[in-house]
């Protein structure tokens, strides 16, 4: 999956949240994006539940409607998760 993300220092949404560094920003969805690494063992919503803070954080600070999680299972399995915003 090609996304084309931009460092967040390229993204004129990003640079007016000082305090705030995304992992990146994806113009063609207008989403924030985080990078993951957890066990294999661990399910994918216990994932999404465990980041749904940070995530719904960075949106409300860069003013998106969505975020696109991007997880590595151990060494074996990715998986992309978009979440929409639930501060709206």
């Amino acid at each position: 999956m090609r996304l084309g993300l931009t460092s967040p220092s390229s993204s004129p949404r990003c640079r007016s949240a000082a305090q705030k560094d995304p992992d990146g920003f994806v113009p063609a969805l207008g989403a924030v994006w985080e990078a993951k690494h957890t066990s294999a063992f661990v399910a994918a919503d216990d994932v999404v539940a465990r980041y749904m803070p940070q995530l719904q954080h960075n949106m409300a600070v860069v003013g998106s409607e969505r975020a696109v999680l991007s997880v590595i299972f151990g060494n074996s399995k990715w998986e992309v998760f978009e979440i929409a915003a639930d501060w709206m």
